[in-house]
């Protein structure tokens, strides 16, 4: 292994127009830090209610009052200037990255869901996504997801609307068997409970329960994606969702939508759910057969969005057949936010969580923002933990983004050459007897066809620098070059980095069909 200059350091970018957010990273102890929270304020009708100031806003954090030590107001809303319509530069031959582009503009994923929707709404859903990709606007930043168990990506971040529209041609609307199983009414059993008569007509909740479970993990995983993106980010969910179980499996239905919920706080990306069903009449076909919609089953769906919307600073849009206008209002959302910055006045990490109030000194206006924040202590340093927290960039379906990371690749013959390069932008380090320190976990392995893979690297990366050589960390990456051999039938190779000191996991995925070999 070759490393070449090391200079990695906490967040320095913008430090001369942010101050407080530099100085946050720069700490000599972990208790202490920033807590920053993205603000929606819109008036009556929904337009966003322009030219507040700091003073005008109160923050409490668990009811305590706290001092806003960091005010910023990110406007969107003029037309950007002209860049390429990806919304950035293309990657260098050979060049992989888990780093978005800068951008003009906010970043909104359209999440289109496939296991939680009837396939008259997922059809129904497309067709208004096509319409709003037709009427974007200059600044819109859009990504194409699909959910169908996992998540897959139709079309990561860009401003370019033919491309989009191109990538959501090749998606298809299809019948959910988990979502049709999930629906099947109970049996009337005389009031008798059906799982005392036959444990097999419990399916239905079975169901239910599994596709609840499976979603929250895919948002948590969604969330792990999004966190390294810069800002405030907008996930528009278009779903059925589903009602909250009532039964046995409600509190690991609970137990992973609060996981998820958080998760995607600490990203800073708020939850737009869109019932794809539209305007919901009296009565719905699903399998050839009527059914009368009662209160409930219309409701719960309902109030499940507006649970998850509530959390993540969101909001919910129903009883609509405007899907695209609610897509508009959802990526409008976001075109103006107030980002206010405190440190907490109750120090202690010890794994609560906190509850965030913020207040607007003005009449009839609607003040949105995440619900709070999980006061975590410093991560587990056994192996055990650090090798779950690598287990789970490695499984997971898309590239997470806590830690920067890039690799160039040269291949020749069975062997290939990486090097590494992770952003000091995303890496923190710590004080400690006149030096600088940290450390970063990484991880090669090799992916088959199957999804089945294997490490081949696994070497941890110690950071020590004095203040002389901290001084350029801002502008020169730490760069690690590792050759490995390639097994046979290798698809792909994933490289994960993770923070030891704060735990944030960054990962980049390398198709090999897609290395240029000499």
């Amino acid at each position: 292994m070759i490393v070449r200059p090391l200079v990695v350091a906490v967040v320095l970018a913008g430090a001369a127009s942010l101050p407080l957010v530099a100085q946050s990273r720069q700490t000599f102890r972990t208790a202490t830090r920033l807590v920053e929270v993205s603000v929606v304020v819109t008036d009556r009708l929904g337009a966003p209610v322009t030219g507040l100031t700091q003073a005008e806003f109160s923050l409490e954090e668990d009811g305590k009052p706290q001092s806003i030590s960091f005010f910023e107001v990110r406007d969107d809303r003029a037309e950007p200037p002209s860049l390429p319509p990806s919304g950035g530069p293309e990657a260098a031959p050979n060049t992989f990255s888990n780093v978005l582009p800068p951008g003009p503009g906010t970043a909104t994923v359209i999440l289109l869901d496939r296991l939680n929707a009837a396939f008259d709404s997922q059809w129904f859903a497309r067709k208004h996504i096509d319409q709003y990709v037709g009427e974007m606007r200059p600044g819109d930043r859009v990504a194409l997801y699909v959910l169908d168990g996992t998540i897959r990506v139709l079309h990561d971040f860009s401003s370019n609307a033919p491309s989009l529209r191109r990538a959501l041609d090749i998606y298809q609307a299809r019948v959910s068997g988990h979502y049709d199983a999930s629906m099947e009414p109970p049996p009337d059993m005389g009031g008798i409970a059906s799982w005392l008569v036959d444990p097999a007509l419990s399916s239905s909740e079975f169901f239910a329960q599994r596709r609840s479970v499976d979603t929250f993990k895919a948002l948590e995983e969604l969330a792990a994606h999004l966190a390294g993106i810069g800002g405030r980010k907008s996930i528009v969910w278009l779903s059925e969702v589903f009602p909250l179980p009532t039964g046995m499996g409600r509190p690991e239905v609970l137990e992973r939508m609060r996981r998820a919920t958080r998760a995607l706080s600490h990203a800073q990306a708020s939850l737009y759910p869109v019932d794809a069903r539209g305007l919901v009449g009296a009565m719905s076909h699903r399998g050839g057969r009527a059914y009368f919609n009662s209160f409930a089953t219309i409701r719960g769906n309902i109030d499940t969005m507006e649970i998850v919307a509530e959390e993540t600073g969101g909001r919910a849009f129903a009883n609509s057949n405007a899907l695209a206008t609610s897509i508009r209002r959802a990526v409008n959302d976001s075109r103006l936010t107030y980002v206010l910055g405190y440190y907490p006045s109750s120090m202690p990490l010890d794994g609560r969580f906190r509850r965030i109030a913020v207040d607007v000194g003005r009449k009839g206006v609607r003040v949105r923002h995440r619900a709070g924040y999980l006061a975590a202590p410093s991560p587990a340093q056994d192996a055990r933990s650090r090798d779950a927290a690598m287990r789970a960039a490695l499984e997971s379906p898309l590239q997470t983004t806590g830690v920067g990371l890039s690799a160039e690749v040269t291949a020749a013959g069975d062997a290939v050459t990486l090097s590494i390069q992770l952003d000091p932008a995303t890496l923190t380090l710590e004080r400690d007897g006149g030096r600088w320190r940290g450390a970063v976990d990484l991880v090669v392995a090799q992916v088959l066809p199957s999804g089945k893979g294997q490490v081949t690297a696994s070497f941890p990366v110690s950071i020590n620098l004095t203040d002389d050589e901290r001084q350029h960390a801002a502008s020169t990456p730490l760069t690690i070059d590792r050759t490995i051999r390639l097994q046979p039938k290798t698809h792909h190779l994933r490289v994960v980095a993770r923070d030891v000191t704060t735990g944030s996991v960054g990962s980049v995925v390398i198709p090999l069909r897609a290395v240029t070999r000499r």
